[in-house]
């Protein structure tokens, strides 16, 4: 978490997040072993003298996609746009954790993406830890009020770097560890040129299919790939681990789907069927992502924190 104050104005940091392992599954309490990124979404928030209140958010191209201009005394009013209302019921749930009228004054806040908010790499989960730092109430709950999910994206937004989370309703946890693999030259990430809807995905998960001797070896994972010293093993432990969550929800692995004639791993990243996926390879086997017109690609090593 990164917070700062320039001129009266207070500014707030956020880090995107990549799922690495536990996509559906963590939401079950399965141990999920999750980055953040160093790219991620700020927010500040400058005092007005008059009552207006100001909302300006910028996409990574610099360009406003979002715009909202209310007042202190009606910015809880509904709105029939859908993004706008969303923003309200988490201000809205925000007010009522911090206990006070935080929005009681005018003021202009702006918010800026690293990272295109197409991406999937944490547009919901940073707004949402930002409001909470400004409004200093526990993010979680203002996550699991606003938008449900496990919550691994909340931890990695303030985290410094890995770590490996569990779920829980009323008290989530999560351990830093230190993973930096000794291979991750040879590890990068794609995407997979279209958004996924993460609570549609959810929609898949038959838990009924999560027997305890699958939910234990998924619990093992984080630790297996966090100690890998080879990327051999470390591929067949992805590929193992892609096999599980196929048959909970009953999709095959994005490699066997997309890119069967690759030479190295690809898995899923969060929920099957967009946003990135990781990848396994050196820059020569890049370019074959390349070619299948794939072209927004992240090595490891300059994205992960």
């Amino acid at each position: 978490m990164k917070v700062s104050q320039i001129e009266h104005s207070l500014q707030f940091y956020a880090n995107g997040k990549f799922l690495i392992t536990g996509e559906y599954v963590v939401l079950d309490g399965v141990r999920g072993l999750a980055v953040p990124l160093n790219l991620g979404q700020r927010i500040q928030i400058t005092p007005r003298t008059d009552q207006a209140i100001i909302w300006k958010s910028f996409n990574a191209d610099g360009g406003i996609w979002f715009h909202w201009q209310t007042t202190v005394n009606s910015w809880s009013e509904s709105s029939s746009d859908s993004v706008t209302q969303k923003l309200i019921d988490i201000l809205k749930h925000a007010q009522e954790l911090a206990g006070s009228f935080i929005l009681d004054k005018g003021c202009e806040i702006t918010m800026h993406l690293d990272f295109d908010r197409q991406f999937g790499m944490g547009s919901s989960s940073t707004l949402i830890s930002l409001i909470a730092q400004w409004f200093q109430v526990d993010p979680y709950t203002l996550q699991f009020q606003s938008f449900g999910g496990s919550g691994y994206d909340i931890a990695c937004a303030t985290s410094n770097g890995p770590i490996v989370y569990r779920y829980h309703p009323e008290q989530p946890c999560y351990k830093s560890i230190d993973f930096d693999p000794n291979f991750k030259d040879d590890l990068f990430f794609v995407y997979l040129n279209q958004k996924q809807d993460s609570r549609q995905s959810i929609a898949r998960f038959d838990k009924d299919l999560l027997s305890e001797n699958v939910r234990i070896r998924l619990n093992q994972i984080p630790d297996l790939l966090v100690s890998c010293k080879d990327l051999i093993e470390f591929e067949n432990i992805l590929h193992e681990h892609e096999q599980l969550i196929s048959r909970l929800i009953g999709l095959e692995p994005v490699q066997k789907v997309l890119f069967n004639d690759y030479t190295g791993v690809v898995k899923s990243l969060g929920g099957w069927g967009g946003d990135f996926v990781l990848a396994t390879g050196d820059e020569v086997k890049q370019e074959y992502f390349n070619k299948k017109g794939y072209d927004v690609i992240y090595k490891w090593k300059d994205i992960v924190l």
